[in-house]
């Protein structure tokens, strides 16, 4: 009788890990994303490190091709992402901006940002012929760099508000799946 209680048991923890690696992903959006932070104040950057990586990304020491993602809180890091916008790299930010855009009549603020996102467009347009005539970030420039090896730029309030909203998503998905695994025990 002992043989066929291990037996039983095998594959239900397997069924177990399997199960695991979906949700594992829904925890981790970061997760392959390589980041390197520049900033001057030592403890944003750590505290933006230790999120980094709860939610499954890398933090790198030195700036390289093999970063996705530069995180800076310049002013012209706000700049820079619109052209990052145009590259076809999948962004964190898009994961917001994509609810901003997305057609939905009943938002009640989908009618403000209608004259907004026209007044963007123009400035956006201004914005690049700028930085491609590199008018507005230095050319030696850590930004400057990134952009060339074509790493996205993130400003430091754009990623602090993904971050918030993930942290959410994630300790709501916690919060279902713990009140379902309780469910199914009873």
């Amino acid at each position: 009788g002992i043989q066929v209680k291990n037996e039983k048991n095998r594959p239900s923890l397997k069924s177990l890990k399997t199960d695991n690696k979906p949700e594992k992903s829904k925890y981790k959006p970061l997760w392959g994303k390589v980041f390197y932070i520049d900033l001057p104040s030592v403890t944003i950057s750590e505290k933006l490190q230790k999120d980094i990586k709860d939610l499954g990304g890398r933090v790198e020491e030195f700036l390289s091709k093999d970063i996705s993602y530069l995180i800076s809180n310049k002013k012209e890091a706000k700049f820079a992402q619109t052209l990052g916008r145009i590259s076809p790299v999948p962004s964190p930010e898009s994961a917001y901006t994509a609810e901003t855009t997305s057609p939905h009549p009943s938002h009640d603020g989908s009618s403000f940002k209608s004259p907004d996102s026209v007044c963007l467009s123009r400035g956006k347009l201004l914005v690049e012929k700028a930085i491609k005539d590199h008018d507005f970030i230095p050319s030696n420039s850590i930004l400057s760099n990134a952009l060339s090896w074509g790493v996205k730029i993130l400003h430091i309030d754009d990623i602090r508000y993904y971050i918030e909203q993930k942290k959410k998503e994630l300790y709501l998905l916690k919060k279902s799946s713990t009140s379902v695994r309780d469910v199914d025990l009873m």
